[in-house]
């Protein structure tokens, strides 16, 4: 990651983009020094820069006047090479680690995302409060009036596009009325069928604006439970910083949950009987309950040579299968290395090894069938989708989970933060949803009996086969 600050708008007269660029996407927003304080700066920088992804550069353009928002990002575009962009206001801050993957993921899709915004009519919009789009969308929306060229002052842009600092629109005499510039993008992606994606308010702390139909907006507004923004810094920024506070002592004082941090030590601790594997007395839990069998009797109709179990834990599952499948290929790997170590001695010849779900050691279409057996309702909200992309990834014909499906279970998107001291959460996912997500829907969905009216009730076997 980089963080760098960066001289745009009308004092930007030269090439610097070139020299600052170390990824393919950046983070930027802009302010004037005369009104935004150093310390609000650094604050906004370190909130964005503990939220933002591996391979982004993040970026904070000094620029005057005040309102010159256009002029910036043209200029800035123009003379850079990333490959999408994501704008915060300089009193707007991600509120999570969620937030700016998601953007830039619609970005990369040739989607327009970001904050919910309206005019003094009734037209929705994106503003630049938080805002994600690609350059190759951004350059489609703007042909019309960039002609391609570098504007290298806001009268020079003015004197030859008519734009005024926060955009442009025509109304109903032909006259051109100011507009944000967001909107400006907004109703470009409207006019040419490119899909917008607004982040819904979801808490204003003072209403300032009103329609009536009940949409509203504010000072202190919260979009979608991501995105935090303060509003007319010409106020003062006494909000923001107690915003950012509050944020950075959640950091300071709370753990993001790794599923990864938890499975793979020692004192790991779940149902199935992970306490003290490094106590020498430890036993594996051979106890076979309703629904393994319900899942060994689902395995059974299935055709096929090999079988591959993810998060094999002792091995219980592995051991069975072997007694009730001949001449079958069974292995099972998992990523803590002392439950490896007594699997190998309660299954005897069954092959198991150490590796993380996220990254199997093996090839591509390595085994018929690859399963999990409560594994994924465990695996942290930021890890599931690489989890099924790599399980995937492995198997050749078949999917299975077994997995508790659970209405009383933890909602993943409402989870930030969890004590990874305390034994492991159980989360419900949509698994069909997650497979469209990742771009896997295109599969046959042979079983999925997901029932959730309680938690005895609710494990769910789901077989997947892969088409071709």
């Amino acid at each position: 990651m980089d963080s760098s600050s960066y001289f745009g708008g009308t004092f930007f007269l030269g090439k610097m983009g070139e020299k600052i660029m170390k990824n393919k996407i950046v983070i930027m927003s802009s302010y004037n020094p005369t009104i935004v304080s150093s310390e609000a700066v650094a604050t906004q920088r370190r909130i964005v820069e503990h939220f933002m992804p591996e391979g982004c550069d993040f970026i904070q353009i000094i620029t005057e006047p005040m309102y010159a928002p256009i002029p910036i990002l043209h200029n800035f575009i123009k003379d850079t090479d990333y490959e999408i962009y994501v704008f915060f206001d300089i009193d707007a801050i991600p509120l999570n680690k969620k937030i700016i993957p998601r953007m830039i993921k619609e970005a990369q899709e040739g989607k327009l995302i970001g904050c919910i915004g309206r005019n003094g009519s009734s037209h929705n919009y994106v503003p630049h409060c938080g805002m994600a789009f690609s350059k190759e969308i951004y350059e489609k929306c703007n042909t019309d009036f960039t002609k391609g060229k570098r504007y290298l002052n806001l009268e020079e842009l003015e004197k030859e596009t008519k734009i005024i600092p926060r955009g442009i629109k025509e109304d109903e005499n032909g006259k051109y009325v100011q507009i944000d510039v967001g909107e400006k993008i907004t109703f470009k992606c409207e006019e040419i069928g490119i899909p917008i994606i607004f982040l819904p308010v979801t808490h204003i702390e003072k209403v300032e604006w009103k329609w009536g139909d009940g949409f509203e907006l504010g000072y202190g507004t919260t979009f979608e439970n991501d995105i935090w923004h303060q509003c007319e810094t010409w106020r003062g920024m006494d909000r923001f910083f107690e915003k950012c506070k509050e944020v950075e002592e959640k950091i300071k004082n709370e753990k993001i949950y790794d599923d990864r941090d938890y499975w793979s030590v020692p004192s790991a601790s779940n149902s199935s009987g992970f306490n003290n594997l490094d106590n020498p007395d430890y036993k594996i839990d051979i106890n076979i309950y309703p629904s393994h069998e319900r899942l060994y009797e689902e395995i059974k109709k299935l055709e096929f040579d090999s079988i591959l179990e993810v998060g094999c834990g002792g091995g219980k599952n592995l051991k069975k299968l072997q007694e009730l499948l001949s001449r079958k290929k069974i292995q099972g790997c998992d990523i803590n290395p002392i439950i490896i170590e007594k699997a190998k001695k309660f299954l005897g010849n069954i092959p198991v090894f150490i590796s993380s779900a996220e990254s199997i050691k093996l090839p591509d279409n390595s085994f018929d069938v690859v399963f999990t057996n409560g594994v994924l309702q465990h695996t942290a909200p930021k890890n599931i989708k690489s989890v099924i992309s790599e399980i995937n990834r492995v198997a050749k014909k078949y999917i299975i989970h077994s997995e508790c499906c659970y209405s009383g279970f933890l909602d993943p998107k409402a989870i930030a933060y969890l004590d990874i001291s305390k034994p492991t959460p159980s989360f419900n996912y949509n698994y069909k949803e997650l497979y469209k997500e990742i771009g896997l829907d295109n599969f046959q969905w042979l079983v999925d009996n997901t029932k959730g009216k309680s938690e005895m009730e609710s494990i769910s076997i789901m077989i997947i086969k892969k088409n071709g």
